[in-house]
């Protein structure tokens, strides 16, 4: 009897299907309960944002262009659609239901895609995979590779779907092709996946109008920055400097020793997913599989080497949908094999328990951290109104403040915005492009009456022969008072030295 595996016909899964003996509805009843059950973990969760995914949205919407008059080194899709959303916003604003609806969304595909591919058994066991991990891996915290996660499903459904019939509808490679672009908008690792996903479209023979697709959001992104002047730029900060820059030496940050069983914990369903492979359904498996493994590489890479288990949110789910592949297969062989060859079978199922049983105790770690840290709370809560208070009493309404060696968020919870242009204040990128040397002059030009800088660089003496940021401001501002503020609950506070312009 066919098994229900990646490559397999639709039409050939549902027989295997019928060998566990389970009601079909009964599989969709528990995958919408694990969904509804991860998706209210996540709503009463702390959840996390950053300067990218508050302040430029912010900024966008008052006016700001993008590579012109902010920098950033991410392409500007994911960005665009945070614009309607105001910010950093308190629990159940529209920017923490975008972190909830995520995650839904997330499980949703993976339920559906999973199904398509393998059946209802392969659904349930993805979503309960995913469902695990993504809560472990930081799936409270909005970042692009989130974002990424269900386009990168959807990639995976669409290149199974053409392996699957030989000279598919060109609508077909023309959609795939059209994902791939979108996801290169969001994040530019994605590119990583194109030559595998362009090889499995080869192999159905509509390699063109894939190429159509991809090319199309591209150029419309390209248009709209010719016609605002910003072509050279965008393409520098999302193309050039991510080749170019010495970001792996400054901003390394590789998982610590511990955090490796986790890891490898969460890959091991990409192996049973290799063991899976058999019968005669093998040749048809291969391209699909090709373009999972590439998709898995664009979703892996963006971890290193700046790591964080935020980053690998595209990632989780991919893995989850081959665990619940691998578990559809194998569970189907097993029942049908002979007791002398159901070794590998049983290996398989293995590899995917093992993941789910040590992935279960992450979410519980994670668990406990989201009680301890109570309900969601807007970024700064309870802490920003004094210094909001005193900037509103010494700095005009629309006049500009700056904001030096903290956390960029500020401005937007303070509702004042940077002298342009705004950057980040990475080493990376001032470095990049003459970009500290700019930055500095647009400083010096505006004159910010209000500026707030970090206690511990204003207390601290230069070393001979280097002058921070904050020993250039001391010939222009004076100390006015001092505050402590708390981004998150629970975390460290930090004391903020006011300054004055002299």
């Amino acid at each position: 009897m066919p098994t229900a595996d990646l490559g397999a016909p639709t039409h050939i899964v549902k027989p295997a299907r019928a060998e566990w003996r389970v009601s079909p509805h009964a599989l969709t009843f528990a995958a919408i309960a694990i969904t509804i059950a991860s998706t209210l973990v996540v709503w009463r969760s702390q959840y996390f944002v950053d300067s990218e995914t508050t302040l430029l949205p912010w900024l966008t919407s008052r006016g700001w262009v993008l590579y012109r008059d902010m920098i950033d080194q991410h392409p500007p899709l994911f960005t665009a659609l945070l614009v309607p959303l105001g910010g950093a916003g308190a629990p159940g604003s529209p920017l923490h239901l975008v972190v909830v609806g995520l995650h839904l969304l997330t499980l949703i595909v993976t339920y559906a895609v999973a199904s398509q591919i393998g059946g209802r058994i392969a659904g349930l066991a993805s979503v309960a995979l995913a469902a695990i991990w993504t809560v472990a891996f930081e799936g409270t915290h909005l970042w692009y590779d989130g974002a990424l996660a269900p386009l990168y499903l959807l990639m995976l459904l669409l290149a199974f779907k053409l392996s699957s019939a030989p000279g598919a509808s060109t609508r077909l490679s023309f959609a795939l092709g059209l994902l791939v672009g979108l996801g290169l908008l969001v994040k530019q690792q994605a590119v990583l996946a194109v030559p595998f996903i362009g090889l499995s479209v080869w192999a159905g023979g509509r390699n063109s109008f894939y190429l159509v697709g991809m090319a199309l959001p591209l150029a419309v992104a390209g248009a709209i920055y010719a016609f605002q002047g910003t072509l050279g730029d965008a393409w520098y900060w999302v193309v050039v400097f991510s080749l170019t820059s010495n970001y792996t030496v400054l901003a390394g940050l590789p998982p610590s020793a511990t955090e490796w069983p986790a890891l490898i914990a969460l890959y091991l369903p990409s192996v049973a997913l290799l063991v899976s492979w058999g019968g005669r359904e093998r040749t048809k498996r291969v391209w699909p599989t090709v373009a999972f493994f590439g998709l898995l590489l664009a979703a892996t890479v963006p971890a290193w080497p700046r790591y964080g288990r935020f980053h690998l949110l595209a990632a989780v789910p991919l893995l989850a949908v081959a665990g619940g592949l691998a578990v559809a297969s194998l569970g189907a062989r097993l029942r049908i094999a002979p007791p002398t060859k159901r070794g590998l079978s049983i290996f398989g199922l293995l590899l995917v328990a093992s993941s789910a049983l040590f992935g279960s105790g992450e979410w519980l770690h994670a668990f406990d951290l989201t009680q301890a840290q109570g309900p969601p709370a807007t970024p700064y809560v309870g802490t920003i109104a004094p210094l909001r208070k005193w900037v509103d009493a010494h700095a005009p309404p629309h006049a500009p403040i700056l904001v030096l060696h903290l956390d960029s968020m500020l401005y937007r919870v303070l509702e004042r915005e940077p002298p342009r242009p705004w950057t980040p204040q990475l080493p990376w990128i001032l470095q990049a492009n003459n970009t500290e040397a700019r930055w500095w002059e647009t400083v010096d030009s505006t004159h910010p009456k209000v500026a707030i800088v970090s206690a511990g660089g204003w207390d601290a003496s230069p070393y001979p022969g280097f002058e921070s940021g904050e020993a250039r401001l001391r010939h222009d501002y004076h100390e006015a008072v001092r505050f402590q503020i708390v981004n998150y609950p629970h975390a460290p506070p930090v004391t903020v030295v006011c300054l004055l312009r002299n």
